[in-house]
């Protein structure tokens, strides 16, 4: 995702091994990357969506060993460099897509949990 010009990537796994709480974000006019502050639980099939203020969302996720369907939400602020919890959403998932509408709050699509796919949607802000 990018954010005020700048690629952000948040979470992931290690070769299926283990999912990541790390923050990279890549400076293109230095092409250089740099830690920023870790998410608190580790976590992979987030969505990340850039917000109208510069920030960004984090939307649940997954611990990538099938036991822990993240519900959690944090909002990202690279001038702080410090994510900020929301309320969570309703239902864990992870792999789901998350769309920023003209008002400011998000729609959070599908995805999968542990009985399998998820047909519905959430709004969050």
């Amino acid at each position: 995702t990018t954010i005020g010009g700048q690629l952000i990537v948040v979470g992931g796994k290690i070769a299926d091994v283990a999912p990541i709480t790390s923050v990279d974000i890549l400076d293109p006019t230095g092409a250089a990357w740099k830690t920023a502050a870790s998410l608190k639980e580790a976590r992979t099939g987030a969505s990340l969506v850039p917000l109208q203020s510069g920030n960004a969302l984090m939307i649940a996720g997954n611990d990538q060993l099938g036991t822990q369907y993240l519900a959690d939400a944090a909002i990202y602020d690279p001038n702080a460099d410090a994510w900020t919890p929301i309320q969570p959403l309703k239902q864990g998932r992870f792999s789901h897509v998350s769309v920023l509408l003209a008002d400011g709050s998000v729609v959070v699509i599908g995805g999968q949990d542990a009985n399998g796919v998820i047909k519905e949607a959430e709004r969050t802000r």
